[in-house]
């Protein structure tokens, strides 16, 4: 299960958040925003964790980041974070 979200950078509308990494996820979390504030974007990083699709987080490339996708999970029993990056 993951248990927080450590790092977003350039995907979606997260240009680069740590800030989420005080917040533990449980079984059930209840995310909700506006519209246009990044809950699809959250849902293909779990997809693509889930199915080991990296393309999910590819696409979601930020306009004119300069850099390429970066997402770091905690995940329960992990020995280590979870990381995308370059691609994989």
């Amino acid at each position: 299960m993951v248990e927080r979200f450590q790092l977003l950078r350039s995907v979606g509308q997260f240009d680069s958040v740590t800030a989420g990494a005080q917040l533990r996820l449980t079984k059930l979390t209840v995310i909700y925003a506006e519209n246009g504030r990044g809950k699809t974007t959250l849902a293909a990083i779990l997809r693509s964790l889930g199915n080991g699709d990296s393309l999910l987080i590819t696409e979601r490339h930020r306009l004119g980041a300069a850099h390429s996708p970066h997402v770091v999970l905690e995940v329960d029993g992990a020995p280590k974070s979870v990381v995308f990056q370059n691609g994989a």
